[in-house]
């Protein structure tokens, strides 16, 4: 066994990767997702490595018997290690356990020759063929097993093991130190103390001086921690830096990667972001419109310019599209341009699942899981920024060549009889399309959006390693507080050349959801966001520190943050003036608005539920019937008076989840939210209702207990939160003993029915913006009476030689144009009315 070239690597890689195996373990154990073969005849040979002596087993089992029984053997993946593997459980003939063995191999047999399972496309008879698979366990073998028993391994934890394997990896023959690594440097606490701030202009963003402060930070940072407490805007925030890095990027080859835990969180980041987009360069292009009037474009010379361009200059698309075939340079400044359509390109990779279900090969022999799951469906507006969509030719997209060529290969395929003598060679075009347009589209992003475990796609990495792929400049994440911290080194070790990595999280919030509780105990339930945000002082004033507070919250009204505000983030964190302005609530309380009310009494019994369904939880899991009902009629009241779509019922039990939605169904109210508190950290609601289900004085209160949860469950709303409880079951738990105390203090605890109004419309104070507005609109009305009234010869002679042009091109330099400035307008108004 060879020394490790970077010992503290090593003991970090050999540490985390015990407890990816303990988490993946009892992810499978709960998935029961295993299948046992028997009578399965066993080849053995004994083995020595630098560890010990260890048995090496061997079987064979038919490809239409794999597919068959849904298995999918999984060996050693690239750089991931025998960790990376699936497992075995042997047993003999009368069912007695014989050992446990991890699988280090695993292909395709045809003619003797075998093809890893990765390259099992490439085999000419699916049907026909075998799979040889290799397995080893300690020490010797001792029985006779013919007992098989397959537990697989979900994909993700593979993927973990592949990242800690970049962290740590292999001595070089050369004996110099590994190349350098951002992320391991990150990890391993080597990056020095950086104190640099980048200032610039960012007024055209809207954002707030902390916003402001933070993206300022991160720009000039390799590293920085984006600290966003519910309602500050982390998204937005996100959104511009990625674009401020992207329009740093221009004329260098290079893309920036965003990753999330969760594919709602990307795609809701991509979505804002490209809406972001989209009106910054619009307003770019409408005011260099304005600015030159005489504004072309550079290519045919004439008017109306359609396009900017990242770079700043302003084209026909037609006209920009035509030069991109020939260069991917702009023709005037020689930057490279990523498509014609101007802004920056956005590309959505998503799991290898999703794309076999919308764009299926015939006869791939696929191993979807025995138990139930549910593939993504990519809705229809994310296509146009899905990977596979565009590799082949998606609707609403302008496609490359590559693209093009990939969907007549693939149609010609479908068209093409499996059994017929030519498929083959339909399914090599079609596969060799594919690659081509897979990496014609990563040449083409500007940002690249995945979750983290989608990053490790074997597609993706292909792509990624061509010569003409861009290198991955930025890295940055959102919803890092979730993520566990092998999860977020699948997103950070993916970028091999990153100069800049970003986390936005909030470790106040949701902390990852493991299964294995000797694994969350060892430190996997603390995220990397956490683990470096705790070590740092909480202290904004202190310019060097590596972590940004988003300091000011736009979601809830003042009456319902400024509990968590005060409780979870010490005062930190205050309201933006545009929360107390909100519309009129219709929940009453004692006469008056009760924005924030804890409805108690009369919660009945709980139920706790000791077999496991699909829908309603596992074993463990409780309901409360009354409290449910209760739930229901508030949340129907409500529904009535503001809209299905406003309310929500959030719940910590799945079984009271599973409860309250049949109620709901039954009372015909689909569109009313139903869900658990874990999903739905970054949703929010006009109003919510929480049910916390327990009644039973000084029980233990399991997951209420936890002040990560209950800070996501009460800062979902924005304009009424209704809590239901019992207070003596709650007031054991300190921070349910605290909240409760705040309502007491305020008169907001009732027993009696919450009072639901039809709100009375509200008219609130104008902003500075909109009274400015306001005042423009009333001298543009005396102006237009002053103008309309007889002016004086020298006037009329004035405006008459102006020459009138086309409102979009304006006047330039040396020519006037028919549409004065306001500044123009305003002066002559006043000439005229002072009588000059």
């Amino acid at each position: 066994m060879t020394s490790p070239c970077d010992p503290a690597a090593d003991v970090y890689a050999q540490r985390w990767g015990m407890l990816v195996e303990l988490e993946a373990a009892a992810s499978a154990v709960e998935g029961n997702d295993s299948r046992v073969l028997f009578d399965v005849p066993i080849t053995w040979a004994e083995i020595q490595t630098a560890e010990g002596k260890k048995s090496r087993g061997s079987f064979i089992i038919s490809a239409r018997l794999a597919r068959s029984h849904k298995l999918k053997f999984r060996g050693l993946l690239p750089r991931g290690g025998e960790s990376a593997s699936s497992w075995l459980c042997l047993r003999t003939h009368d069912l007695k356990w014989f050992a446990h063995a991890l699988i280090v191999q695993a292909g395709i047999l045809e003619d003797g020759h075998q093809l890893t399972l990765d390259d099992e496309e490439k085999a000419t008879d699916k049907t026909q063929n075998s799979i040889h698979v290799v397995f080893d366990i300690e020490g010797t073998r001792t029985a006779a097993p013919d007992i098989v028993e397959y537990v697989p391994k979900s994909l993700s934890y593979s993927c973990m093991h592949m990242a800690l394997s970049d962290v740590n990896p292999p001595a070089r023959a050369d004996g110099l130190p590994p190349a350098p690594l951002l992320a391991r440097d990150i990890v391993l606490g080597r990056l020095p103390l950086e104190c640099q701030e980048e200032r610039q202009d960012l007024s055209a963003w809207h954002l707030n001086s902390s916003q402001e402060q933070a993206v300022c930070r991160a720009l000039a940072r390799h590293f920085q921690l984006l600290h966003g407490p519910p309602g500050t805007g982390k998204t937005r925030t996100a959104a511009v830096l990625m674009t401020l890095f992207a329009q740093r990027n221009l004329g260098a080859r290079c893309a920036i990667l965003f990753g999330a835990p969760t594919n709602r969180a990307v795609d809701c980041a991509l979505l804002y972001t490209n809406q972001l987009c989209e009106s910054y360069f619009a307003e770019r292009l409408r005011a260099r419109v304005e600015q030159d009037g005489d504004a072309e474009c550079a290519i045919c010379l004439d008017a109306n310019p359609d396009v900017v361009t990242a770079c700043g200059h302003v084209f026909h698309r037609t006209c920009l599209a035509r030069c991109l075939q020939q260069s991917s340079q702009c023709p005037l400044c020689r930057q490279i341009l990523k498509q014609p359509r101007g802004g920056l390109r956005m590309l959505r990779i998503y799991g290898a699942d999703a794309e076999r279900q919308d764009f299926p090969v015939p006869t791939r022999v696929d191993h979807p899981n025995v138990q139930t799951f549910k593939v993504q469906v990519i809705p229809e507006n994310m296509r146009r920024f899905s990977w596979h969509w565009r590799c082949h030719a998606a609707a609403g997209e302008e496609p490359s060549e590559e693209a093009v060529a990939c969907r007549r290969a693939y149609d010609r395929l479908r068209a093409c009889a499996p059994k017929s003598s030519d498929f083959e060679e339909r399914r090599s075009e079609y596969y060799a399309a594919l690659s081509k347009a897979r990496a014609a589209e990563i040449r083409q992003a500007d940002v690249i959006f995945s979750t983290c475990v989608s990053a490790r796609r074997n597609a993706l990495l292909e792509a990624l390693l061509q010569k003409s792929a861009p290198e991955i400049r930025q890295v940055v994440m959102d919803e890092a507080g979730q993520a566990p911290e092998p999860e977020a080194l699948c997103l950070l070790t993916l970028a091999r050349y990153a100069q800049h990595a970003v986390l936005f999280g909030d470790h106040k919030q949701l902390r990852p959801i493991l299964r294995s509780k000797v694994a969350e105990q060892a430190g996997m339930g603390i995220s990397l966001f956490e683990r470096l945000a705790t070590r740092c002082r909480n202290d904004d004033s202190d310019i060097c520190s590596p972590v940004s507070l988003l300091a000011e919250q736009y979601r809830m009204h003042p009456s319902i943050s400024r509990f968590p505000r005060r409780h979870f983030y010490g005062g930190r964190v205050k309201d933006h003036p545009s929360v107390k302005d909100r519309i009129r609530c219709v929940l009453h309380h004692g006469g008056s608005e009760a924005r924030f009310l804890v409805w108690t009494g009369h919660s009945g019994g709980e139920e706790l539920q000791r077999l496991r369904t699909i829908g309603s939880g596992g074993v463990g899991s409780r309901a409360n019937n009354e409290e449910a009902t209760r739930a229901v009629s508030l949340a129907a009241r409500l529904a009535r008076q503001v809209g299905e779509s406003a309310v929500a019922v959030l719940s910590y039990y799945n079984s009271q989840v599973a409860k309250i939605s049949e109620m709901l169904r039954r009372e015909s109210l689909r569109g009313i939210h139903v869900g658990s508190i874990a999903t739905a950290q970054g949703s929010e609601w006009d109003y919510v209702i929480l049910s916390t289900v327990r009644s039973e004085k000084g029980g233990r209160l399991g997951l209420l207990s936890d002040p990560h949860t209950m800070n996501v469950a009460i800062t979902r709303a924005r304009h009424g939160l209704v809590v239901l409880c019992e207070q003596a079951a709650l007031e054991g738990c300190p921070n349910w003993s605290a909240l409760l105390q705040h309502a007491r203090s305020e008169g907001l605890i009732t027993k009696e029915d919450p009072e639901v109004r039809a709100a009375a419309p509200l008219r609130r104070p104008l902003t500075d913006e909109e009274a400015l507005d306001q005042e423009q609109e009333k001298l543009a009305a005396m102006l237009q009476k002053i103008l309309s009234a007889p002016r004086q010869e020298s006037t009329s002679k004035s405006c008459s030689s102006s020459r009138s042009r086309s409102p979009l091109r304006g006047s330039s330099s040396g020519r006037s144009s028919s549409k004065p400035s306001m500044n123009t307008v305003v002066f002559q108004g006043l000439d005229r009315a002072c009588g000059a």
